[in-house]
């Protein structure tokens, strides 16, 4: 076992390596508390997501991931590392045990054994938090399942008198429960001062970086705030974000779809904010919009009730264009639009969402809303079709360069008439049409 004498020389190491650390300071006699100056600190990122997107926030904690949180917080790292029975070189806590093991925040078995896979109770997480501020003064608690015996109760008392760790509303603590990522995140925040700036995630983070975490989350803005390193300015009174300093706020370039809402990233993969992007508009917030409030809810309404999450890109487009002719019945009316005109998708549409019943402009309208909203380039074609041209509306949308027809009134004018023929996704080709569509 490490002496008692390396031991204390190790973790006056490692409280001067938190200290070298922006915004660290000396408070009191005794106290080491995080001090934000007014000219800002770096507040590095310590947790972090899995490859396959997700963060796991009710995954439980073991002692190699503590210790791997607590290393990635300190600027300046030693070379002494302890020589443990159950961790090789190879592992990738390597680093963050050894050193965190020399240094007495963990303490390994006469055997040389530390278990750095098991999973960590709340008492034994509070242990090696508060195991790196020894000059942390003693405090109380009064937990009705924590008695003064325990060999935790000073960890946890000191924990609970600064405001890092709390009971439950019966007053319990649980100290031998699990702790989770969510709730390990929030312990060391509040340990550090550290709390996430709501106002520009709102703003900026329009989609959570995690495929399992959502802004209702009681940890979501703990998470972010131990999982987004950024440059921290306190200034203002509360902790404002002047820079992030990883990809936190950026996104594959091109369509990004979030619940029923739909967003663009451009190429430098940030979202696209009151622009037109081909014809798709995306407005202040970053999210496509017709521009018409009603219309807007006729379209999520719609897809709502016939798009499903395991469904492919082109199973949607075709859902739209199937619930379209299935859904209107037509209406003959006398006005139609000159070849090549533009703009009216919006209120024909709307004609026919009120009343059920429209022209080709109306069903091409509806059409080119609920291909958008999928993430299509969808125009809204005014021309003429047959041998003797006549006014005629259908959607075009462009794959790989190359125009296609999507005619969903004359789909539900023919209702078989032409055997096997349909409308969906034609070329302008002559033979693929039947007869002319010219725009």
């Amino acid at each position: 076992m490490w002496s008692k004498r390396i031991r204390a020389a190790a973790l006056v190491l490692i409280l001067a390596m938190i200290l070298a650390l922006p915004g660290f300071a000396a408070g009191e006699r005794g106290e080491v508390r995080l001090s934000l100056k007014s000219s800002g600190g770096r507040h590095l990122a310590y947790l972090h997501g899995y490859e396959d997107g997700s963060f796991k926030p009710n995954g439980y904690i073991t002692r190699a991931e503590e210790a791997q949180m607590l290393y990635n917080l300190l600027e300046e790292r030693p070379s002494e590392r302890a020589s443990l029975a159950d961790v090789k070189k190879t592992d990738w806590f390597y680093d963050a045990v050894g050193l965190l093991a020399a240094a007495g925040v963990i303490v390994p078995t006469e055997s040389g054994y530390v278990e750095p896979n098991a999973q960590l109770t709340r008492a034994q997480f509070v242990m090696m938090l508060v195991a790196l501020f020894p000059d942390l003064p003693e405090g109380e608690c009064s937990y009705s399942d924590l008695s003064e015996s325990s060999p935790w109760y000073s960890a946890i008392a000191k924990a609970t008198s600064k405001g890092w760790v709390n009971g439950y509303e019966d007053g319990t603590f649980h100290p031998l429960d699990r702790i989770t990522r969510a709730e390990a995140a929030a312990v060391i925040n509040r340990a550090l001062g550290r709390s996430a700036d709501r106002d520009k995630l709102a703003q900026e983070m329009v989609i959570p970086p995690y495929t399992d975490l959502k802004p209702e989350h009681w940890a979501y803005y703990e998470i972010l705030e131990a999982s987004v390193g950024h440059l921290a300015d306190l200034s203002a009174g509360a902790e404002v974000w002047v820079e992030t300093d990883n990809d936190a706020f950026r996104y594959a370039p091109g369509p990004i779809f979030y619940g029923a809402d739909l967003y663009y990233a451009d190429e430098a993969g940030l979202l696209v904010r009151d622009k037109t992007v081909g014809s798709l508009y995306f407005g202040p917030d970053g999210r496509y919009t017709t521009s018409d409030e009603e219309a807007d809810a006729f379209v999520h309404d719609i897809l709502a009730g016939i798009i499903t999450e395991d469904m492919t890109a082109a199973d949607k487009l075709l859902a739209a264009y199937d619930y379209v002719v299935d859904s209107y019945s037509y209406l003959r009316r006398s006005d139609a639009y000159d070849p090549g005109a533009t703009g009216w998708e919006v209120e024909e549409a709307l004609t026919i969402l009120r009343t059920g019943r429209g022209n080709c402009y109306c069903y091409a309208g509806v059409m080119c809303l609920l291909a958008r909203q999928l993430g299509y380039d969808a125009k809204a074609i005014s021309g003429t079709t047959n041998w003797t041209p006549r006014p005629h509306a259908w959607v075009e949308i462009e794959f790989d360069g190359v125009p296609y027809i999507f005619d969903t009134e004359m789909e539900m004018a023919s209702k078989g008439k032409y055997g096997d023929h349909h409308f969906y996704m034609l070329s302008y080709d002559i033979e693929a049409t039947l007869w002319p569509y010219a725009k």
